[in-house]
């Protein structure tokens, strides 16, 4: 390599100690984009591969131990330059990424305005997000999920539970001449752990299945636009003037809202922040 960039080599460590994108964005204080676009440069440039990339993070080659071992001296001494060069506008923040479903999302979008306003100090990564897997492996610092009970390994909040119905748009149901002729728009069909899959497997016809999807904005817009039947949350159908309820749905077990992170980290002041305010003022949207 004829020339290198500091901060380049500076990433290549926080990756090497850190494990994934995420964790080295959080302590460079620099987009998981930026890390990742600047290590595919120098990969290119070196002419090796100095990570292998696999679902759980980034772990070094024997090319990228040995050019961390070579350079540690150096990047020693360069560290406090390269925090400088990467982070001088961004000092004094604190960053929390925070996932959550999708709709579960468009529902907090106004406290997420208001909670902006009043922690300007809080900079957020918001990702949608269904598994809870993704605290344990450093994907989130906290979750917003959707679930019976959380595993007694996570720390967290109860919001509520979620009331479901099933519903449709005015149009579609004033055109059919019998409830048993509706067609169906789906989420969960085929996923049978989740609670929503079984009772959509017991209680529709497979020959009625119009969608079968995997993204619940998919889902709720084709059933706003008259394409069938779908199971919704209760307070997302009245409030949305396209969609009427047909009816209520009593599950077998209830769904509740939780917010969630792992209890290492239940005391940071900045997840209590978040955590406590939207604790309080989620409660108001179910």
């Amino acid at each position: 390599m004829s020339s290198y960039d500091w901060r380049d080599l500076q990433l290549v460590a926080a990756v090497s100690e850190h494990g994934s994108l995420t964790a080295a964005s959080k302590a460079l204080g620099v987009a998981p984009s930026t890390i990742s676009r600047r290590l595919d440069a120098l990969e290119a440039h070196l002419g090796v591969e100095l990570f292998t990339r696999h679902a759980n993070g980034y772990t070094l080659t024997d090319r990228g131990e040995h050019l961390v071992k070579a350079l540690a001296p150096m990047l020693e001494g360069a560290e406090e330059w390269a925090r400088r060069a990467f982070s001088s506008e961004v000092r004094g923040f604190s960053y929390v990424t925070l996932s959550a479903p999708s709709l579960v999302l468009a529902q907090m979008s106004g406290l997420f305005a208001e909670f902006f306003e009043d922690h300007p100090e809080i900079k957020l990564t918001i990702l949608e997000e269904n598994d809870i897997s993704d605290l344990g492996q450093g994907g989130a610092d906290l979750a917003i999920r959707v679930i019976p009970q959380p595993d007694e390994n996570l720390y967290g909040y109860f919001l509520g539970e979620v009331a479901l119905v099933v519903a449709t748009s005015p149009a579609y149901l004033a055109s059919l001449e019998s409830m048993e002729d509706a067609r169906w728009v789906v989420n969960d069909y085929s996923v049978s752990k989740k609670t929503v899959s079984r009772w959509e497997r017991s209680s529709i016809d497979p020959a009625k299945l119009l969608v079968e999807t995997n993204s619940r904005h998919v889902a709720l817009e084709l059933i706003q636009r008259g394409c069938g039947f779908g199971v919704l949350p209760k307070k997302v159908a009245e409030e949305d003037p396209r969609l009427i309820i047909v009816r209520e749905i009593e599950l077998e077990q209830p769904l509740r809202l939780w917010f969630l992170t792992l209890p290492e980290r239940k005391d940071d002041p900045e997840l209590q922040k978040m955590m406590r305010y939207f604790a309080d003022k989620g409660r108001l949207l179910l």
